[in-house]
C-alpha cells in the first residue's frame, strides 16, 4: 500500500480523486497566448484554478506578485509557492570552455537561460522536439560537430538519461534542483 502517490500530468484524468491538486506555472512563460493545447501552451482553460489547492510558480521573483494577483482573483484560496532553479554540479565544468548544449524538453530556453546565468560560453544549440527519443546517430553528429568546433557539449539530465546506451562519455549534463521558496509552509500544507 502506497501512502502518496504523484501523478504528472494527471489532473486531464477526471476519474481519480485527488486529495491535493497542483498546477505548475513557468513565470516566465505564463500562460503564452492563453489558449488551449494545440493552438496554445495551456491544458484546460484559467477558470479551472477554481478546482485546484497550490499553484507552483517556476523561475526567477521578477513578476511574482502581478502572477499571483492574477491567480488570486480566480482562486482566492488557492495556496501560491514560488520557486527557482538552481544548478547542483558547476564544479563539474571548467567556464572557459566553448559549449554545444542540444536538449529536447518543452522548454530549451530555460536550459539555455541557466547556462548563460551561470556563465557558460554557448558556441552551438541543438534544439529537439519536446520528447525527442534519441538515436545513435544523432548523438555521433552531436560528437562530431562538438569535435569540428572544439567544444564540450552539454544537455539536461532528462535528455542524458535517454542517451546512456549510446557513446556518450563526451557528453555531460546539467544537474538542476527546483528550490521551492516557503518549503516549510508547503510541507505542512
Amino acid at each position: 500500500k502506497k501512502d502518496i502517490l504523484i501523478f504528472d500530468d494527471g489532473l486531464q484524468d477526471k476519474n481519480v480523486n485527488y486529495d491535493l491538486k497542483f498546477v505548475c506555472f513557468d513565470n516566465s512563460r505564463w500562460i503564452g497566448n492563453g489558449r488551449l493545447i494545440p493552438s496554445g501552451p495551456l491544458r484546460e482553460e484559467m477558470d479551472s484554478l477554481k478546482k485546484y489547492d497550490v499553484v507552483l510558480l517556476k523561475g526567477e521573483k521578477k513578476g511574482n506578485k502581478n502572477l499571483i494577483k492574477l491567480i488570486k482573483e480566480i482562486n482566492p484560496k488557492i495556496k501560491v509557492f514560488t520557486s527557482k532553479f538552481e544548478v547542483i554540479n558547476l564544479n563539474n565544468f571548467n567556464k572557459k570552455d566553448n559549449f554545444l548544449i542540444f536538449s529536447g524538453i518543452g522548454n530549451s530556453e530555460d536550459f539555455k537561460k541557466i547556462l548563460i546565468k551561470n556563465n557558460f560560453k554557448i558556441i552551438k544549440e541543438i534544439i529537439y522536439p519536446d520528447h525527442y527519443q534519441y538515436k545513435n546517430n544523432d548523438i555521433m553528429e552531436i560528437n562530431d560537430l562538438a569535435k569540428k568546433m572544439n567544444a564540450k557539449i552539454i544537455t539536461t539530465e532528462k535528455d542524458y538519461v535517454k542517451i546512456k546506451s549510446f557513446n556518450n562519455k563526451n557528453i555531460k549534463f546539467l544537474k538542476i534542483d527546483l528550490l521551492i521558496n516557503d518549503k516549510t509552509k508547503l510541507l505542512n500544507f
